[in-house]
């Protein structure tokens, strides 16, 4: 089925390589002609080449692909632009509905929306506001054949849906791939993600596929966690011993699409640090290091994060304790201040430090300093007296 291409995307040139019968490659621009549905709720792009006119169809991950690498690095062009389309949310319709079609090739696609907010907030001149909202698409009407409207889910609002037209929902997918920097302090860059996803409650995957379920929030295991944390310090020797067993907490915030769930693992905890509840305070001084401390390098937080704070919510102390244990740093083995092997190990480090900072440059100079002949320390000295002789 046919689809509307955006605004931004029809007049824009993307530069392509082509084989010329030389057999040389030069940069031609192409241009977006057509927009189809393909198979796995993705779309197919027709572009024409500006110099031949000749037509290809290519996918949705190489567009954006192609895009992408124009828009990084010197000579770089400017990303298409973007706008996020305007909807309302409403209830959803009813399943019986034979309007609306649930399991089209439209269903799954994402997008970016933005929406009233459904707390009622309004602008300083009372108009209402708009918040940006991420959707995914439920269902689609077709009429005379084509795609005519979508209602979606919003990360906004768990009980109403938003309705877009086709344009506007193509124009939010496309406003999603070019989801930039939104940090008050952050430059304005061509950044792009590799992908867009919608952060909800249990969105975030660990390895194999597996999702993080949260579980429910119960009294009695957290007065039960409470009464376990309040003995475990007793034989620790006092609170301040029982957290220094602790890792450190990194300096980095707390992953968005993890704050709610942050925040309602401490509300019960700072309920019971006000009734004084023996165990609550030790347990508010732990718990950042419980949820956020001894995560692995280079993996993503919010799947280990979400794990303990389902352990805190079962009340999985002894979890927790292990999860947050403070290791022992040992120092590395050094030789005598003037041995060999201390030296080598001292310029190893400096290079590695060096490596480890991209800087290849850096490191063959920390070597070749080293294998530089050291001078004699008394021709030293008698070259200071030399060069600063003393007054009379």
């Amino acid at each position: 089925s046919p689809l509307p291409i955006p605004p931004s995307l029809v007049s824009y040139a993307i530069a392509v390589p082509h084989d010329t019968p030389n057999g040389t490659q030069v940069m031609c621009n192409v241009y977006v002609t057509a927009c189809r549905t393909a198979a796995g709720n993705s779309r197919t792009w027709t572009v024409q080449t500006e110099m031949t006119g000749q037509q290809q169809d290519i996918g949705d991950a190489e567009l954006y692909s192609l895009i992408e690498n124009q828009c990084k690095g010197t000579g770089s062009r400017r990303p298409p632009r973007r706008t996020e389309p305007k909807g309302q949310l409403d209830d959803a319709p009813d399943r019986d509905d034979e309007t609306w079609v649930l399991d089209s090739c439209l269903a799954g696609q994402s997008g970016i929306v933005r929406v009233p907010d459904p707390t009622g907030a309004t602008n300083p001149k009372g108009s209402p506001k708009l918040i940006k909202a991420s959707y995914v698409v439920l269902g689609a009407e077709i009429v005379d054949g084509s795609f005519s409207r979508v209602f979606a889910s919003t990360d906004v609002s768990s009980s109403q849906v938003v309705f877009l037209s086709i344009d506007q929902h193509q124009q939010g997918m496309h406003a999603a791939r070019f989801a930039s920097k939104s940090d008050r302090g952050s430059k304005r860059s061509h950044w792009m993600p590799s992908a867009v996803r919608i952060p909800t409650a249990d969105d975030d995957e660990l390895a194999h596929g597996r999702q993080v379920q949260t579980a429910e929030f119960r009294q009695d295991v957290f007065s039960s966690l409470l009464s376990q944390i309040a003995s475990n310090v007793e034989e620790c020797g006092g609170p301040i011993e029982y957290a220094r067993n602790r890792a450190r907490v990194p300096l980095k915030h707390v992953p968005k699409s993890c704050e709610v769930d942050y925040r309602e693992a401490f509300g019960p905890v700072i309920v019971a640090m006000n009734d004084k509840i023996p165990g609550a305070s030790d347990l508010f001084n732990s718990l950042d290091s419980f949820l956020r401390s001894n995560i692995p390098p280079g993996e993503p937080r919010p799947p280990h994060i979400r794990k303990r704070i389902g352990w805190f919510l079962n009340g999985r102390l002894d979890k927790l304790e292990a999860a947050s244990e403070r290791h022992e740093t040992k120092a590395p083995p050094t030789g005598t201040p003037t041995g060999i092997h201390s030296k080598t190990a001292s310029v190893a480090r400096r290079a590695e430090r060096s490596l480890y900072q991209n800087s290849l440059r850096s490191a063959r100079r920390a070597i070749d300093d080293a294998n530089k002949p050291r001078p004699n320390p008394g021709a030293v000295s008698a070259k200071f007296v030399k060069l600063n002789p003393q007054p009379g």
